[in-house]
């Protein structure tokens, strides 16, 4: 008895996750999938020029060129490349993953009408926002924006070690 055909997939790079962060996952799953890749180089995006375009909130690259490459493809693995209605009618996909919290690149009302399912990856940042929101506070608790204020309105320190001793943090016992 044959094997199965392996799963057409279409991987998309972009500058924000580039192939690279594809690769070794998907070598894991062998035989089973047969990977081609599309890297999208810079963060230009075309203008949405139809109806589905304009439901995308955020997008890098253009959705001609998703459609081009998405022919015969089964699944579609993208991060920012735009997925449009004409993007969803390029091929017969089965399957839309997108490789951030929220699939703001999608038109997941076209992908619902054609009963394609659209998967994200929610909390992907989330040690990042934490660690930012740690830094942040940091920032605050240690007056940087206020003293930086100052600075700028002063233009510079004077010779004494005391002007601007407000903006010194204070130690804790």
């Amino acid at each position: 008895m044959s094997s199965p055909d392996p799963v057409r997939v279409l991987v998309i790079g972009d500058p924000y996750l580039p192939l690279s962060a594809y690769a070794e996952p998907l070598a894991r799953l062998g035989d089973e999938v047969d990977v081609t890749s599309m890297q999208i180089e810079g963060v230009a995006f075309a203008p949405p020029r139809t109806e589905s375009e304009h439901r995308l909130r955020e997008y890098v690259g253009d959705p001609a060129d998703i459609a081009r490459a998405v022919t015969g493809h089964e699944v579609l693995i993208v991060h920012g490349a735009p997925v449009s209605s004409e993007v969803l009618d390029a091929a017969p996909l089965r399957l839309v993953c997108v490789a951030r919290g929220g699939p703001v690149n999608v038109d997941v009302a076209a992908a619902t009408d054609r009963g394609i399912p659209v998967v994200n990856t929610p909390g992907k940042n989330a040690e990042a926002v934490a660690e930012l929101t740690i830094a942040f506070a940091l920032v605050l608790i240690r007056a940087v924006p206020r003293a930086s204020a100052d600075l700028l309105r002063r233009g510079a320190f004077a010779e004494s070690v005391f002007e601007g001793s407000e903006y010194i943090g204070q130690e804790r016992a």
